[in-house]
C-alpha cells in the first residue's frame, strides 16, 4: 500500500512539473502583403498584416520590431506616436493573446526605397539572428528578447492603384 501511495504522489509530480513546464506558443494565423501603387506621383510600396496567437502566457508579451527583407520597422502599441501599428487583444484570464500588425514599405522614384511603419519611421539595423523566412518577429516576453520567423507571405491581389 505504501509503494502504491508513492507511485500516486511520483505520477502526480511529474504532471505538475510538465504542466508548469509548457512553454507559451506562437502561431501565425495570417501574413499577407499588397503591393499598391502611388500613379502620377511616382511612389510605390507594399502593406503588410499579420496576425499572431500566443497561448500559455504567463508575462505579458511585447512585440517590439519586425524585420522585413532584412530591414527594421518599429511596432508601436500605444498612441504616444500619434498611430499605432499593432493591437493586442488578451482573453479574459490574459493567459492568451491575439496580436495583428500592419506595416508598410514605400518607394519614391525620385529619392529611393524607404521601408517604414504607417508612422514614418525607419531603423537601420540588420537581423540580430539568422532569419530562415521572409520575416522576423521580436518581442520582449518575461523580460527577455525572443524571436518568431514567419516562413511564408501570402500576396493578395489585385495590386491597389491610386489615381
Amino acid at each position: 500500500m505504501r509503494s502504491f501511495k508513492l507511485v500516486i504522489k511520483v505520477v502526480f509530480l511529474f504532471v505538475l512539473c510538465r504542466f508548469n513546464a509548457q512553454a507559451q506558443a506562437i502561431q501565425l494565423v495570417f501574413a499577407s502583403v499588397q503591393k499598391w501603387s502611388g500613379g502620377v506621383a511616382g511612389r510605390y510600396g507594399s502593406n503588410y498584416t499579420f496576425v499572431i496567437n500566443c497561448t500559455n502566457l504567463r508575462h505579458t508579451l511585447m512585440p517590439d520590431t519586425i524585420w522585413i527583407n532584412n530591414e527594421s520597422i518599429p511596432l508601436f502599441t500605444c498612441d504616444s506616436v500619434s498611430t499605432r501599428n499593432t493591437k493586442i487583444s488578451y482573453n479574459k484570464n490574459k493567459s492568451t493573446a491575439r496580436i495583428e500588425f500592419n506595416v508598410g514599405t514605400q518607394t519614391n522614384e525620385f529619392t529611393g526605397p524607404d521601408i517604414s511603419a504607417f508612422t514614418g519611421t525607419k531603423f537601420k539595423s540588420h537581423c540580430p539572428v539568422a532569419c530562415k523566412g521572409v520575416a522576423l518577429i521580436g518581442y520582449k516576453y518575461g523580460g527577455n528578447e525572443r524571436y518568431y520567423s514567419v516562413g511564408r507571405i501570402t500576396k493578395i491581389f489585385p495590386p491597389i492603384n491610386y489615381p
